[in-house]
């Protein structure tokens, strides 16, 4: 079943491609808490760890990572036409930029880089693509990717509010847009969160939330009007690093 949802929203996907890119490749709005994310990277000097793009779509968050001074970034998606754009965009990478582009299913991906990255990746972003995973796979994820951090490691994710978990209308299908190469009716798997859902199952995985904020909907093509949430957490350094730190602050 859960294979049935995500082909369908993969082929979707596909179809309106080309639109999603030219409407949210270079849409870096809102992103205070990935500055955030950034900001607590350099302090506790994960800058050289892996941090994972999971569904990058056309590179918007990858491309803004690395404009940052991130210089090893997985991206991941499902969509091969979004990993042709982002493989092609950074054919020529910027000096000392890693850039592994992978595509699958960011469940089995994350669950098989635990086999080399487990409990050293710095950060883990999802932005607007968890909401594509089918809810019975959301918490096994969420530990996933807990497990894959390194200790003081970053979690961001984004998402739609509401209770809604199923297929609808793709927004671009919904909105009637003339550009669609396509008068199909498209659909995908829409999963979204309440602020107290998302607090608690996040929580549930063991993170510590940093914060957890809502806003309004932007008024574009290819948007949900509906409130966004996101949220920034961690991973917890263990209480005897905190230790040694405040131990070397006082000496000093």
């Amino acid at each position: 079943m859960s294979h049935d949802l995500k082909q369908k929203t993969k082929e979707d996907y596909s179809a309106i491609s080309e639109l999603y890119i030219t409407d949210f490749s270079t849409d870096h709005s809102h992103f205070e808490l990935i500055d955030e994310l950034i900001q607590l990277q350099r302090e506790r000097r994960l800058l050289l760890k892996p941090t994972f793009d999971l569904g990058c779509g056309p590179a918007t968050i990858t491309s803004y990572l690395i404009n940052k001074g991130l210089s090893n970034i997985v991206a991941v998606d499902i969509t091969p036409e979004f990993c042709e754009y982002v493989e092609e965009k950074f054919k020529n990478p910027p000096p000392f930029v890693y850039l592994q582009v992978i595509e699958g299913d960011m469940v089995d991906v994350v669950n098989e880089a635990l086999v080399t990255h487990k409990n050293c990746t710095a950060a883990v972003i999802a932005g607007f693509s968890i909401i594509h995973i089918p809810d019975n796979e959301v918490d096994s994820l969420l530990n996933s990717i807990f497990k894959l951090l390194c200790p003081g490691g970053l979690f961001y994710m984004s998402c739609h509010e509401g209770t809604h978990k199923g297929m609808q209308t793709e927004p671009y299908s919904m909105q009637n847009d003339k550009r669609l190469k396509t008068q199909e009716r498209l659909e995908v798997y829409m999963n979204y969160f309440t602020e107290s859902e998302l607090q608690k199952r996040i929580e549930n995985a063991g993170f510590q939330i940093r914060t957890l904020d809502r806003r309004e909907a932007d008024v574009m093509p290819g948007e949900i009007p509906v409130a966004k949430l996101q949220v920034l957490a961690e991973k917890s350094l263990p209480e005897k690093v905190y230790t040694a730190e405040a131990s070397v602050e006082t000496s000093l």
